[in-house]
């Protein structure tokens, strides 16, 4: 039987100047889920998130991306990336909606369909920086898809973005999810939020802490172990 595991992360550590900030990670993504990767700042969170990109190499352990190993992986086309704060470099810039989502080079079809896909395309012609928070980050979306990658990860991807904004920012990655197949891992310190809005989530705290399905997580003791005993978490009907 074919492994459905798109990203494979086995007893992975690293540290900054001799403090770990991941400790014997283990934890599978796997094709068509919708991952929610939670815990406070600084709980290594994002330098998880730049092992699985290749920006950073553990000291320890190895990982995995599409059944090859990382060191030999070429085809990064199939993984599309939202950093943080991925506006920063072109607000200042009069640089168009199109032209954001073709700065990879893609056509001008694809830039069409990758519009249509966040439904931005009758904004391709506007100013990046005239859009709200929550548009600008709907065309990086749009940018990240112009590849066709299978595999998309999002940086703390609402911040910046108004409350109304965000319902429909995470209905826009549920629908991602489920029409195009799209694998989806989000980095995200916002709990209430990406736990009712994803299918699994992976609770980090320098260790892995919990992996599940967000309500049986919810029910238990994790969210204290991650939080604190001073966290009153809850679960609201979807």
């Amino acid at each position: 039987m074919k492994d459905d595991a798109i990203v494979k992360i086995s007893d992975v550590s690293f540290r900054y100047n001799g403090e770990p900030a991941i400790s014997n990670i283990n934890l599978e993504i796997k094709r068509g889920e919708f991952l929610g990767i939670i815990g406070p700042n600084g709980s290594g969170k994002t330098t998880l998130l730049k092992i699985m990109l290749g920006l950073l190499k553990p000291q320890k352990g190895y990982v995995q991306l599409f059944g090859q190993d990382i060191n030999s992986f070429k085809d990064w086309s199939k993984i599309g990336y939202v950093p943080q704060k991925a506006g920063s470099d072109v607000t200042n810039f009069p640089i168009s909606v199109e032209e954001v989502v073709g700065m990879g080079g893609a056509d001008h079809e694809t830039i069409t369909n990758s519009l249509v896909k966040v439904e931005m395309a009758e904004h391709r012609k506007r100013l990046f920086r005239e859009l709200s928070g929550g548009q600008q980050q709907r065309v990086f979306i749009a940018r990240a898809l112009a590849p066709k990658p299978e595999l998309l990860i999002l940086d703390e991807p609402t911040v910046g973005v108004d409350i109304n904004s965000q319902t429909k920012f995470y209905q826009l990655l549920r629908d991602l999810n489920r029409n195009l197949k799209l694998t989806l891992a989000l980095v995200s310190h916002d709990i209430d939020v990406v736990a009712h809005e994803v299918g699994e989530i992976a609770c980090i705290n320098c260790k892995l802490v919990c992996h599940g399905k967000p309500k049986d997580i919810l029910k238990s003791n994790f969210m204290e172990k991650l939080y604190g005993k001073e966290l009153r978490f809850v679960l609201h009907g979807h």
